[in-house]
């Protein structure tokens, strides 16, 4: 049961960005922002903190798949990137505490580098004309902004469940 709910939570991440993205306006405040949620990669390393690495990992790869199968047109830049991040997080937390700063801390990296990755290979193939700094400014900001905030508001009930069902399977 646990691997279903945690299945269909990252689902409806996954869903919830592309309700996002319809649904947001990309001119506020007068500029132009190129905003990419990543709200499932968010629940994926929120996952790997909190509760299995093995979950994460599986579900890392599927969605990873299911993103580059339904945003871009190459496989295999989210099939690596996704288990690479989380991969990378759960090693990292061997080492770091989970309170929520430093989590916060960790989910922000997760997304700088996935999107700085994701550029790097769109100038590799020459599919982007913008620079550095424009893609900095209208991007990236923008990009963490809204991925903090999500990773804020779904942290404390994700976390708190995750734990319960951690201490359930310990206690077994």
């Amino acid at each position: 049961m646990r691997r279903f709910i945690l299945t269909l939570i990252v689902a409806l991440s996954f869903v919830f960005e592309s309700i996002f993205v319809m649904h947001f306006p990309p001119t506020i405040f007068g500029k132009e922002w190129i905003i990419i949620p990543h709200f499932t990669l968010v629940i994926l390393m929120t996952i790997v903190i909190y509760d299995h690495r093995r979950s994460a990992l599986l579900l890392s790869f599927v969605f990873g798949l299911f993103y580059d199968m339904y945003y871009t047109e190459i496989i295999g830049v989210y099939l690596a990137l996704f288990p690479f991040i989380v991969y990378g997080t759960s090693k990292l937390m061997i080492v770091l505490q989970s309170n929520v700063l430093v989590v916060t801390l960790l989910i922000l990296f997760g997304n700088v580098f996935l999107e700085f990755i994701v550029y790097q290979f769109h100038l590799l193939i020459q599919t982007t004309t913008i620079s550095f700094d424009q893609f900095v400014q209208l991007r990236l900001w923008p990009t963490l902004f809204v991925n903090t905030v999500f990773f804020l508001l779904v942290v404390f009930p994700l976390r708190k469940q995750l734990l319960r069902w951690k201490n359930e399977r310990s206690e077994e």
